[in-house]
C-alpha cells in the first residue's frame, strides 16, 4: 500500500487506464492526471491530461494501455526518463510471500500469483486470473480476467492470454503469441502466432497485435502487423 497522499500519473486515456485508476485508488495512491501525447481532450475522468513534461513533481508513474506493444514503448521511455515504474496490487488479490512482482506490473482484484512464481515487468494479471507455483510471465504479458495458469508454465514477453483460458501445467507459451478467449491449451505453443480453441489450435501466423502506429517493427518485437489495434 502507498503512504498517504502519494500521487501517481497514468500513461494512457482508455479502459484500461479506468481500470487503472481504480486500481491505483485502492491501493492508496491519489491519481492526479494522464499522460497522452496527442491527446483529443483536455480531461479523462475528470482529471487533466498531458505530456510527460507536465508531471515532472510525480514521483510514481505507471501504464495504462492495453496492447503489450505500446505498453513496452511507453514503459521503457518512461524509464529512459529516469521515472519509476510503480507496481500496483490490489488489496483483494494474492500474491504468496516467495513471489515477485516486477516494476510497473498491476495485480488486480481476485488475482492469485502462487508460491515460487514471478512475474516480470509491465504485465497485467486481470481479474480474478490465477498463476500457481513456479510460473514464469516474462515482461509485458497480460493475463487477462479468469485466466487459470497451472504450475510451472512460462508464459512469453508480450503474450496474450485471452479471457477465460486455461493451461495446463509445465508448458511454454511463446513470445509475442495471443490465445483467444476461452481456449485449453495442452501443448506449447510457438512465438508470434495466434492460437484459439479447445484445444487450443493455431489460427493465424502471426501474433494479433502490430506495432505501435508510426513505429517500425523492431526485430525484437517479432513479425508484427503494422497498425496499431
Amino acid at each position: 500500500m502507498a503512504l498517504l497522499n502519494e500521487t501517481i500519473v497514468i500513461w494512457g486515456s482508455s479502459g484500461h487506464a479506468k481500470v487503472l485508476a481504480s486500481l491505483a485508488n485502492a491501493a492508496g495512491y491519489r491519481v492526479v492526471g494522464f499522460i497522452e501525447e496527442n491527446p483529443k481532450e483536455s480531461k479523462y475522468l475528470g482529471l487533466p491530461i498531458g505530456s510527460l513534461e507536465n508531471w515532472e513533481h510525480v514521483s510514481h508513474f505507471v501504464v495504462g494501455i492495453g496492447n503489450p506493444k505500446w505498453r513496452k514503448l511507453k514503459h521503457q521511455q518512461l524509464k529512459r526518463a529516469g521515472k519509476s515504474l510503480t507496481t500496483l496490487i490490489h488489496p483483494s488479490a494474492v500474491v504468496e510471500k516467495s513471489a515477485s512482482v516486477g516494476k510497473g506490473s498491476v495485480v488486480l482484484a481476485g488475482a492469485i500469483v502462487g508460491a515460487g512464481a514471478h512475474v516480470g515487468e509491465g504485465c497485467i494479471l486481470n481479474h480474478a486470473s490465477t498463476v500457481d507455483h513456479d510460473c514464469i510471465v516474462q515482461d509485458f504479458a497480460h493475463i487477462c480476467p479468469g485466466v487459470n495458469l497451472a504450475g510451472d508454465i512460462l508464459i512469453g514477453e508480450g503474450a496474450w492470454i485471452g479471457i477465460g483460458s486455461s493451461i495446463i501445467q509445465g508448458l511454454k507459451i511463446g513470445a509475442w503469441t495471443t490465445v483467444g478467449a476461452g481456449s485449453v491449451v495442452i501443448r506449447s505453443l510457438e512465438a508470434n502466432k495466434t492460437y484459439a480453441g479447445v484445444p487450443a489450435k493455431l489460427i493465424r501466423s502471426a501474433e494479433y497485435y502490430g506495432a505501435p502506429a508510426g513505429e517500425a517493427v523492431r526485430s525484437d518485437w517479432g513479425p508484427g502487423l503494422e497498425t496499431e489495434t
